[in-house]
């Protein structure tokens, strides 16, 4: 019967080091499953912990809410996101460079900055420069000759 004792005494220890977990806190879900992977819930999975909400879902919400607006003396429904889209569009119209930068950087998407390994160690300015006399060379001889054939049919 002493024997039967000691081991109820241990055995609630034991099921508390088991629900334990590493932040001190107790956990009712087991930690990993058979797999040996985090089970869905647990802290360390990253992401938003259950009964949270996310920042991200309550604006998205916000933004999809239905509010009436009054547009040349008629009633419409226009969600939250329309509204602010024409707000920023008539920012850009009227010149604000912030709205019409925002605008193509949603659009076409933000610029990359050029970086030092970008740019060649060293430009032949001499090869550039004879790349551009060439080309307008040859533009020139082709006006020329369209010119003379002109002239050879009149």
């Amino acid at each position: 019967m002493l024997e039967d004792s000691n081991e109820l005494n241990q055995e609630p220890n034991k099921i508390e080091a088991e629900n334990l977990h590493s932040s001190g806190g107790f956990v009712d879900k087991p930690e990993r499953d058979e797999q040996g992977r985090f089970v869905n819930g647990h802290p360390k999975l990253g992401g938003t912990r259950m009964g949270y909400l996310s920042l991200r879902k309550v604006l998205r919400e916000m933004l999809q809410e239905a509010k009436e607006v009054t547009i040349n003396d008629r009633k419409e429904q226009r969600t939250r996101m329309e509204i602010l889209l024409e707000v920023l569009f008539k920012k850009a119209v009227g010149g604000d460079l912030g709205a019409i930068r925002e605008i193509f950087d949603r659009i076409e998407g933000k610029p990359k900055p050029l970086g030092v390994n970008d740019m060649p160690d060293e430009i032949n300015l001499t090869q550039v420069f004879q790349q551009i006399y060439n080309q307008s060379e040859e533009a020139r001889r082709q006006k020329e000759e369209e010119n003379n054939l002109e002239n050879k049919i009149k």
